[in-house]
C-alpha cells in the first residue's frame, strides 16, 4: 500500500510510499488521496493492471511429471522457445489432483566426484582391479575418525562449518548416526539436534513420548527424526493403516488447519480404542505434527549418508586423489576451487 513519500528525495518516493495493510481498513486511510492525485494517475493505472498477474514462468530443475497417457489430456503443457523443453503449467500442488505423478530426481555431482576419485586410483600401479567404490567397507574405524574430528571439508553434506562443529560434539560411531544428524542438520529439526546428541552421549537422559514407541524411536535417542517414524507412531497409537499413517503424515505436512482437525479427531479415536487417554493421545498428537512438517524420509537421508561416507573414506584412504578429483569437479567455479587448492 502507498503512503507518504519523503520530501526531497525523488528516488525514495515509490520504494518507501508502501505500508502494511490493516484488516479493518486495506489502505490504512492513505492509498486514496494518492490514488485521485493525476500525478500517480498513470502508475495506479498499470499497478490495478499488473495486480494478480503472474510475474514470470520457470522450470523445475528436475521435476518429471507422469501421466496414464499423452499429458496435454491432463493438463495444459508449454513448450520453451528456447530450449525446445515442453512443461506441464500446473504446479506442483494441483498435478495430483489431476491424476497425474511428479518425481523428483537429483543429479548429484558427488556421484562424479566419486566416479573422478575411482579412475584416478586405477593409475596406480598395482591398483588397476583393486578399488571399486561399491566394495567400500560401511564400517571403517578411520573415516568415522575423519567425521568425529569434524574434519569434513569436501564432503557431501558434512562440510559446512555448522555440521563440522555438530560432528564434533556428535562424535558419529556409525551410518545410522550420519543418517539422523544429515536428517536433523536443516532448519527446524535442528532444534533437536542437542536432545539428540545428549541422548547418545547420556542415554539415562531418553525419553520416550510413550514406553511402547521405544522400538520406533530407540534408534534416534526418543526424537522424531524421520517421517517414516511419524507414521509408526501413528500405526502404534492410534492403529492406523500404513496409508492412513501415510495422510496423516501429509495432512501435518500441509498444515491445513481444518484437515489436520479431522486427522486429529480420528487418530484420538483410534488411541482411545488401543487403550490410551484422550490427554495422552493429545499429547503425543501435538509431538507429532512439528516433526511430520519438516521431517525427511529416511530413504532420502539414508542414501545421502552412504555418498557422504563414501567420500570420508576416499579422503582418508586416498587424499591425492580425492582432492584431484575434486579439483576436476569444481574447475569452473569461483569460490569451492580455491578453497580445495588451499
Amino acid at each position: 500500500m502507498l503512503k507518504k513519500a519523503i520530501p526531497n528525495n525523488p528516488k525514495a518516493k515509490l520504494k518507501d510510499a508502501f505500508t502494511p495493510p490493516d484488516d479493518k481498513n486495506p489502505d490504512n486511510g492513505q492509498l486514496l488521496p494518492y490514488k485521485d492525485d493525476p500525478k500517480y494517475k498513470k502508475l495506479f493505472e498499470l499497478a490495478f493492471k499488473l495486480e494478480n498477474v503472474t510475474k514470470n514462468t520457470g522450470l523445475h530443475a528436475s521435476g518429471i511429471v507422469i501421466g496414464k497417457s499423452v499429458l496435454p489430456e491432463w493438463a495444459p503443457v508449454y513448450k520453451d522457445s528456447k530450449t525446445g523443453k515442453v512443461a506441464v503449467q500446473y504446479t506442483m500442488d494441483i498435478i495430483e489432483p489431476c491424476g497425474l505423478v511428479k518425481m523428483d530426481y537429483l543429479g548429484l555431482k558427488t556421484l562424479t566426484l566419486i566416479k573422478y576419485a575411482e579412475k584416478i586410483i586405477h593409475k596406480r600401479p598395482g591398483f588397476e582391479n583393486f578399488f571399486a567404490e561399491r566394495d567400500i567397507p560401511i564400517d571403517d574405524k578411520e573415516t568415522f575418525d575423519l567425521f568425529c574430528r569434524g574434519d569434513a571439508v569436501a564432503i557431501f553434506q558434512f562440510e559446512s562449518p555448522g555440521m563440522q562443529k555438530i560432528l564434533k560434539q556428535a562424535k558419529p560411531r556409525k551410518i545410522e548416526e550420519l543418517v539422523a544428524l544429515n536428517a536433523l542438520y536443516r532448519p527446524g529439526p535442528m532444534d533437536y539436534i542437542p536432545q539428540y546428541i545428549d541422548g547418545k552421549l547420556h542415554p539415562e537422559n531418553v525419553h520416550y513420548p510413550d514406553p511402547c514407541l521405544e522400538g520406533i524411536l530407540k534408534e534416534t535417542y526418543g526424537v522424531m527424526v524421520y517421517q517414516e517414524q511419524v507414521m509408526q507412531v501413528a500405526q502404534k497409537i492410534a492403529g492406523f493403516s500404513l496409508g492412513g499413517a501415510d495422510m496423516l503424515r501429509r495432512a501435518m505436512g500441509k498444515k491445513k488447519k481444518e484437515v489436520l482437525m479431522g486427522k486429529k479427531k480420528e487418530f484420538i479415536e483410534g488411541a482411545i480404542k488401543n487403550g490410551f487417554t484422550e490427554e495422552h493421545a493429545d499429547k503425543i498428537f501435538d509431538i507429532m505434527v512439528p516433526f511430520a512438517g519438516y521431517g525427511f524420509n529416511k530413504s532420502h537421508a539414508a542414501a545421502y549418508s552412504v555418498v557422504a561416507y563414501r567420500t570420508g573414506y576416499l579422503k582418508v584412504h586416498f587424499p591425492a586423489e580425492f582432492i584431484a578429483a575434486n579439483l576436476t569437479n569444481e574447475i569452473s567455479t569461483t569460490d569451492k576451487l580455491p578453497e580445495y587448492i588451499a
